[in-house]
């Protein structure tokens, strides 16, 4: 948000001192999007149109340009945009208005890696009744806090511990 200085005058009018303000001018962009995370291919509606400009002087926004952080850029109040791959990025939104002063905001869309089951066991065989241990530490991404959800297959039993 950008502020610049506030005057307050004063003009004598019939010996009467009126006051009232100069120069005051807030230009404000703003980013709303949806979602702001998500697995690739991930569809970002990205919103600036609660951008604002109070009008002392600045004028109206006249331009809302884009740059989503991943070498790509466009213009408009509303845009959408998608993400392929997995990462962190900085979208910015800068505005300008007619007269040319600028604002700029920004914020963070994550675009997660896709989750590959991967898992060991052991024995592989034996009579019944047999006692199968599973491992799934080997999944990507690695999950540190988070929930396994073994389902097997002819029999009653679920689990939602790692191994």
């Amino acid at each position: 948000m950008r502020r610049t200085g506030l005057v307050l005058a004063c003009v004598l009018l019939g010996g009467i001192c009126v006051f009232f303000m100069t120069g005051c001018h807030m230009l404000e962009a703003h980013i709303e999007a949806t979602p702001t995370f998500g697995l690739p291919p991930l569809e970002v509606l990205f919103d600036g149109s609660m951008s604002y400009d109070d009008a002392f002087g600045g004028g109206p926004i006249v331009q809302w340009d884009w740059n989503f952080g991943d070498s790509f850029t466009t213009a408009g109040v509303t845009v959408t945009h998608t993400y392929s791959e997995p990462g962190t990025y900085v979208a910015r939104l800068a505005v300008t208005t007619g007269t040319g002063k600028m604002d700029s905001d920004s914020m963070r869309i994550v675009v997660l890696q896709q989750p590959v089951s991967q898992f060991t066991y052991e024995p592989e065989t034996g009579e019944a009744p047999l006692t199968v241990s599973f491992d799934g530490t080997s999944s990507l991404p690695q999950v540190v806090s988070g929930v396994y959800h073994w389902i097997l297959y002819g029999d009653d039993h679920t689990s939602v511990e790692v191994d």
